[in-house]
């Protein structure tokens, strides 16, 4: 239970390094300072440490808490801390994250995080570093790096990544360049036999997305006994068998998306509702992110009113609107 006495239900921070991820605090071989990160922390689950004892600094965002990261970014460097940023707002607008930090890890971090250091090490870190990562080979988060009670009790796994759909709407898409990667089901099993927990997370983009892939994973897991969670694509409710093998697999729910325009979605979205028990819903407008092709095309009819993720929170960003009920919305 958390000190509200709720228990927690954020498993980990937020992306692969976590919205802050402090590294080089211990004294290394022959007195180097060690490149292993110490501490990974989410701003929404625990006071930020701006006075922590780190070299480095890594900060992992999304569009909708941009203007967040880089007053945290700010914060750190005036107490003379190298910054790293990442994630996925600062790989789609390397150019305006680079004006917050002093270094940006654009794409995923696995490829670029290890140069990174390295350059802080040799006094030469570079702007922007966008390294190619072919393989997906995540490193478990472990367990000592997370403040004690703060976190829910479950692991955290990631078996593929990317999606190949390309939805004009989606940052996944525009992340991963419409790629989708997948690890050795052995090695997901591995990872999930070793957690210490029998909750699991699979923070996959879509988990389904390569069909095979997936009914091999799903029969892997059977004589695990774990109970797991994932995103997975609405599509898969056609197949009566997969279902199944959901349900073995100890799957015990699901996030799935719907997108929908005009003015009759609200009350189909209610209808909806009152008639399945959705257990936990998530409301967003159509938001057009950055690096996506509905960005570019508001954009290139000037329907883009500001950096309208200047504000808290993400609300419409079109003008002159085919929809007579739009409506501009200040936070």
């Amino acid at each position: 239970m958390g000190r509200s006495g709720r228990p927690p239900h954020q498993c980990t921070p937020d992306g692969t390094i976590g919205e802050n991820a402090f590294f080089g605090s211990r004294g290394g071989p022959g007195g180097r300072r060690n490149e292993a990160p110490h501490h990974l922390s989410s701003g929404k689950v625990e006071p930020i440490d701006f006075d922590a004892d780190a070299d480095v600094v890594a900060i992992s965002f999304m569009t909708f808490n941009a203007p967040r990261a880089y007053e945290i970014a700010r914060a750190f460097r005036r107490r003379g801390k190298t910054v790293i940023v990442g994630g996925y707002h600062p790989t789609l607008l390397p150019q305006e994250a680079a004006l917050h930090a002093d270094a940006v890890c654009v794409g995923e971090a696995e490829a670029n995080l290890p140069s990174m250091l390295g350059d802080v090490r040799a006094n030469r870190l570079r702007k922007i570093y966008d390294i190619p990562y072919e393989r997906l080979e995540p490193s478990p988060i472990e367990p000592h790096l997370l403040a004690r009670g703060k976190y829910a009790p479950c692991a955290v796994v990631q078996a593929t990544r990317g999606c190949p759909n390309g939805c004009a709407f989606c940052s996944v898409s525009a992340f991963s360049r419409r790629t989708f990667k997948s690890r050795p089901v052995a090695d997901v099993v591995g990872e999930i036999r070793r957690a210490r927990t029998r909750r699991v997370l699979f923070m996959d983009d879509h988990l389904a997305a390569d069909r095979a892939y997936a009914e091999s994973l799903l029969r892997a897991l059977v004589p695990l006994g774990r109970r797991w969670y994932a995103q997975i694509g609405a599509g898969v409710a056609r197949d009566p068998g997969f279902l199944r093998l959901l349900a073995r697999s100890g799957c015990q729910g699901v996030f799935v998306g719907f997108d929908h325009d005009g003015p009759e979605t609200f009350d189909r979205t209610s209808r909806f509702l009152r008639e399945t028990g959705v257990e936990a819903l998530q409301l967003t407008i159509l938001t057009p992110f950055p690096g996506t092709p509905v960005f570019e095309r508001m954009e290139g009819h000037d329907r883009i009113l500001r950096e309208f993720y200047s504000r808290r929170r993400t609300r419409s960003a079109g003008k002159r609107s085919s929809l007579a009920r739009l409506r501009i919305a200040s936070v």
